[in-house]
């Protein structure tokens, strides 16, 4: 939950000092108030690139996205924590890099 009236993401097990090679969950809400989730994965910095445009999956399995009165974004993501999809990291070891952004 952030403050936020654009998109929020978070990234697992990037590349050292880099958002490259993470493995990111990207959702935004648009003006008409539908959202958008992805599974994506950052070939380099910069904007991510869709899994399944990367030849990999998209392993969303179920998500919720909410804009409240105050501009706060509401996201809840379920995704399995191992995907074995090339392009996702598995989630849950003992010690995992985490990142987030929003804007």
């Amino acid at each position: 939950q952030v403050t936020t009236k654009g998109w929020v993401a978070v990234g697992f097990d990037s590349d050292p000092n880099t958002m490259k090679g993470a493995d990111i969950l990207l959702c935004r809400i648009f003006p008409n108030h539908t959202a958008q989730c992805l599974d994506c994965y950052a070939v380099d910095i910069g904007v991510p690139t869709p899994d399944v445009s990367l030849g990999g999956t998209n392993d969303i399995l179920h998500y919720s996205a909410e804009q409240t009165s105050f501009n706060t974004l509401k996201i809840t993501i379920e995704r399995k924590l191992v995907t074995n999809d090339l392009y996702d990291h598995v989630i849950g070891r003992d010690k995992q890099k985490l990142m987030y952004a929003y804007n």
